[in-house]
């Protein structure tokens, strides 16, 4: 393993490393626009010149690669007033239009300017002027903006494999732009990655454009709910509604992306007809109540089924985007008052998508294998006469197998955050959470563990659905609950 030293520390990395990696390895931040690490390298923003000792020349940090003894000056005298260079050509057709730009607080541009004092301009000549546009329904391009790094461009062709971008006109008019024809767009699955890796606000996504500023975000890390890939992600909030989801790295997982189908799928969240209070049903109808009123009539619903048919007819239904603590606690709850539970509702399969760099599976429920795992995959044919059920797939159908299952029900209880299909035939409805509202554990395709945190707080008087079942548990079988989770 060749040892490089970089501003004096000696570090020692594994072959082929460039020296832009080898430098963070020795806790050096190199500037730089157009690399990134999961991208070809095209060393074309000539930002990340450093000098090497030996060389007469400055080097690009992130197409050098280390060889054993190298030496490397990211603080030379002649490497810093390159970048003073580099960044005033940036900044020549630039618009002064930080205080209106999304990108503002995240920009390595507006960073690298304070960085390097420029402060004036010596250019007096009238600036270029681009075209602000759509290139598709999620994202909105401000070519005044663009630096042309070309990241979008080699991201459409290496990652996705769609190729829909590229770099149009000559010289300071150089534009990106969407190959021409007849309904040509950015069309593809994972298009919206093009905002995240945007070192400035050139690209931007429509659904946060101008809501809020980076600087009042509450970031919290988690994991995306939307398919059985369990993307790591930043969930975005702003006085507890969400603004945006954005990929967490992830190697093991996701890489640095996720698809904008996950990344869109948040505003269900804060839609107005969420179930902010307990339901119980009186007279026919669903009335609101008190958590403890909702409480007792699940207590007294499922005795007296148990009462008139014995613990065989009481059964517990969970779904595939419970948690794997909520499927637990739903298990310990049903078997403690000798029933058991019957199986899970799950979203239907879509085909999977397989592209150059990333897949994204068929399964569109994140947590399938571990309900499986506490609860079995099959499904009874048993029709039971009480049974609650853990919900919360939003817009959820039932399929023919469960509305069969539920057509002779005496007394039915359910966790949910809208009144579905189901929650409408119930005689007690329990406000419960969405994956934004709850923390647990969820196991994706690859039978990979990983967390799930809450970054906001459920609307009204709405709980976490671990909270509802261990209420639950303490209230039907308090010697199980020890064993709770």
């Amino acid at each position: 393993m060749p040892k490089v030293t970089v501003n004096g520390k000696q570090v020692e990395v594994a072959a082929g490393t460039r020296v832009i990696t080898a430098a963070q390895s020795a806790g050096v931040e190199i500037p730089h626009f157009c690399y990134h690490p999961a991208l070809t390298t095209p060393a074309n923003c000539r930002m990340c010149l450093v000098q090497q000792k030996g060389q007469r020349r400055l080097v690009p940090a992130c197409s050098t690669v280390v060889t054993d003894g190298m030496e490397i000056d990211s603080e030379a005298e002649e490497a810093r007033v390159n970048r003073k260079g580099v960044m005033e050509f940036l900044l020549i057709n630039h618009p002064l239009d930080c205080p209106t730009c999304d990108e503002a607080g995240e920009c390595r541009l507006q960073d690298y300017t304070g960085a390097y004092r420029m402060n004036d301009s010596r250019y007096a000549e009238r600036k270029v002027t681009k075209t602000i546009t759509n290139l598709s329904e999620n994202v909105q391009f401000w070519g005044n903006r663009c630096i042309v790094c070309t990241r979008c461009v080699r991201f459409c062709q290496e990652v996705t494999g769609t190729s829909e971008l590229g770099v149009f006109q000559r010289g300071d008019h150089n534009e990106i732009g969407v190959f021409p024809g007849p309904g040509k767009a950015l069309d593809n699955p994972l298009s919206m990655n093009v905002v995240d890796i945007c070192p400035v606000g050139a690209l931007l996504a429509r659904d946060y454009l101008h809501k809020t500023r980076f600087w009042f975000l509450k970031t919290t890390d988690s994991t995306c709910a939307t398919c059985a890939k369990g993307c790591s992600i930043h969930v975005d909030a702003y006085r507890g509604e969400i603004m945006r989801l954005r990929p967490r790295e992830n190697p093991q997982v996701n890489g640095f992306w996720m698809c904008d189908t996950g990344r869109l799928n948040y505003p269900y969240t804060h839609r107005k007809d969420r179930l902010k209070k307990p339901l119980v049903r009186k007279n026919g109808a669903l009335v609101e109540t008190s958590w403890e009123e909702a409480i007792d009539a699940v207590y007294q619903g499922l005795e007296a089924v148990r009462a008139r048919h014995g613990p065989q007819a009481i059964a517990g239904w969970s779904s595939a985007w419970a948690t794997s603590e909520e499927a637990l606690l739903l298990k310990i709850f049903v078997e403690g008052l000798g029933g058991a539970v019957a199986g899970f509702s799950a979203l239907p399969d879509k085909k999977e998508i397989i592209l150059p760099k990333f897949t994204i599976p068929a399964d569109r429920n994140p947590n399938r294998r571990g309900i499986q795992a506490h609860i079995g995959s099959r499904k009874t044919t048993t029709k039971p006469k009480g049974v609650h059920v853990l919900g919360g797939i939003p817009d959820y159908t039932l399929t023919p197998q469960e509305k069969e299952l539920f057509s002779s029900l005496e007394f039915l209880s359910v966790q949910e955050i809208f009144l579905s299909e189901l929650a409408q035939k119930a005689h007690v409805v329990l406000p419960g959470a969405t994956p934004f509202e709850k923390s647990g554990t969820y196991v994706n395709a690859q039978e990979i563990a990983q967390e799930l945190k809450a970054a906001i707080q459920p609307p009204g008087d709405a709980r976490e659905d671990r909270r509802i079942l261990e209420e639950l548990v303490r209230t039907f079988a308090p010697q199980a609950a020890a064993t709770a989770p």
